[in-house]
């Protein structure tokens, strides 16, 4: 009988142990466990809280959610970032003036931890970590603009350059993007991410932007050229080149893009486009080799190349001729083929020693002096091609 007393002590002290430990729903006990760390028993506390209508009524009863689930947030738990930036939300909404206060400490702090902890891992070159920790601070102040241009370099060290653009297009959103920062994204559309679409948006606002700025002209260009769009392509460029005549790469621009209609027309047998169309590369090309003091290999190989293939029309015709109609115009049209070429042959000598490495401009300088009867210059060029092209080989 004594022993089963004593059985039944035991189990109301249990019993009493247990009912102490039955949360009551106050946030000063909440309070109390989160200052000694105890945010198990802290989190118990202020959710049976927030059960009781009339204690979730107050606004220090989401202050105090917000400060406890803060603490759990930092502890590694990111599902409570949301939860916590609900409950600072709440609070100010229900009570605007102690919400300043509360923007300037409590939520400034919270995505301050998260953008230190990017701010170290970048350092560190943990880019994945940075990233990360930078889009907590995000969850935290969206539109923060420093943390989002962080998350973009952070985003284009690891290797996600679709995150980096989404970060640029963010801060464009929110009028913080200067001509850097839309440069920088117009190069990962377009290059990168090869989304001609998208890069052609952006640098449209850009120039929209930034009118002074004459590099997003040029882009825009270029994307119409990828796009396969050459006859806004060539629209655009010849407006660039009226605005800007003294720009050699719009010159060069222009000249390439002459230089291949000159020769398809050509291949196609339409002589008078063809010629005028060459005459007006050439005229680009001599320009940019003009403001370049002569000093660009591109121009001045394909202006050689332009005479190399005029004086060709006159080579062929030649070579087609019967003995009669050659006895009568032969001479004549070899010497006009003959001026022509000459008119190559220090544009390629000034390419090769631009680029003495393109073996292509030492086999067109080799076929100049061969057909200027310039031998001993012609097995010189011919020795170097060996030369260039037996260093290939190995």
């Amino acid at each position: 009988m004594k022993q089963l007393l004593t059985c039944c002590l035991s189990i109301l002290i249990i019993g009493a142990v247990n009912a102490q430990k039955e949360p009551k729903g106050s946030p000063t006990k909440a309070e109390s466990y989160l200052s000694k760390g105890d945010l198990s028993n802290a989190k118990v506390e202020i959710d049976k809280a927030m059960t009781i209508e009339k204690i979730a009524a107050k606004a220090d009863t989401w202050l105090t959610k917000a400060k406890v689930y803060q603490a759990i947030a930092l502890e590694g738990d990111d599902g409570a970032i949301a939860i916590t930036m609900e409950a600072y939300n709440k609070y100010k909404e229900m009570d605007p003036k102690g919400g300043i206060f509360v923007d300037l400490q409590n939520i400034a702090g919270f995505q301050g931890e998260y953008f230190n902890k990017g701010s170290e891992s970048y350092n560190d070159e943990d880019y994945d970590a940075s990233l990360a920790n930078f889009h907590r601070a995000l969850q935290v102040s969206p539109n923060d603009s420093l943390t989002i241009y962080y998350s973009a370099l952070a985003a284009y060290q690891a290797d996600k350059k679709d995150i980096t653009l989404k970060h640029y297009k963010k801060l464009m959103a929110l009028n913080y993007a200067d001509a850097e920062t839309y440069g920088n994204a117009i190069y990962i559309a377009k290059d990168i991410l090869e989304d001609n679409d998208e890069a052609l948006v952006i640098v449209q606002e850009a120039q929209k932007k930034f009118p002074e700025n004459s590099q997003f002209k040029y882009d825009e260009i270029n994307i119409y050229l990828k796009q396969g769009n050459q006859e806004v392509a060539l629209e655009k460029l010849e407006s660039a080149g009226q605005e800007d005549p003294e720009n050699p790469s719009v010159q060069l621009q222009l000249a390439l893009f002459k230089d291949n209609m000159a020769y398809n027309a050509m291949t196609e047998g339409d002589k008078e486009t063809s010629k005028e169309l060459f005459e007006q590369a050439i005229a680009h090309y001599s320009k940019v080799l003009e403001v370049k003091d002569g000093d660009d290999f591109i121009a001045n190989y394909n202006l050689g190349v332009i005479y190399v293939n005029l004086a060709k029309g006159r080579y062929d015709a030649v070579r087609a001729m019967d003995m009669t109609t050659y006895n009568k115009d032969g001479k004549r049209i070899t010497e006009e083929g003959n001026k022509i070429i000459a008119n190559a042959l220090p544009l390629i000598e000034k390419a090769t020693e631009i680029t003495p490495g393109d073996v292509e401009a030492w086999r067109a300088l080799m076929q100049i002096y061969t057909q200027l009867k310039m031998n001993d210059k012609a097995e010189a060029a011919l020795n170097k091609v060996d030369e260039l092209t037996g260093a290939a080989a190995k």
